[in-house]
């Protein structure tokens, strides 16, 4: 399969490299997978003063949470589990950062 994203290299490699710094380690088992995906809200959703549009979107309407998991799954290969077919049990939930938040992923592994 043949990716389009010019981003999606980079992405595999910090998720990857992120999991080798914390210290994860391969589990010989089914796995369940949990992905936060975090989005900076984009200026136009913001008024004059500052305070949110009431039309402003409650979740983002873009990135795909199929391509997200499979994204973060692949790039886990290896490190978490040994190949995604031990995922047992997959959530992928997409949200706008909160005051203070990071734009990124937060991502949860467990024994399924």
């Amino acid at each position: 399969m043949l990716e389009s994203s010019k981003n999606l290299r980079p992405w595999r490699s910090t998720v990857a490299g992120c999991a080798l710094d914390a210290g994860v380690r391969i589990i010989d088992a089914g796995v369940s997978v949990e992905i936060l995906a975090r989005y900076a809200r984009p200026a136009s959703h913001f008024g004059r003063r500052g305070t949110l549009r009431p039309s402003a979107p409650e979740r983002p309407g873009y990135g795909d949470c199929d391509k997200i998991a499979r994204a973060v799954l692949d790039a886990l290969a290896g490190i978490a589990y040994r190949n995604d077919r031990q995922v047992c049990t997959l959530r992928v939930e997409r949200v706008w950062c909160k005051d203070g938040d990071i734009p990124g992923a937060m991502i949860r592994i467990c024994r399924a």
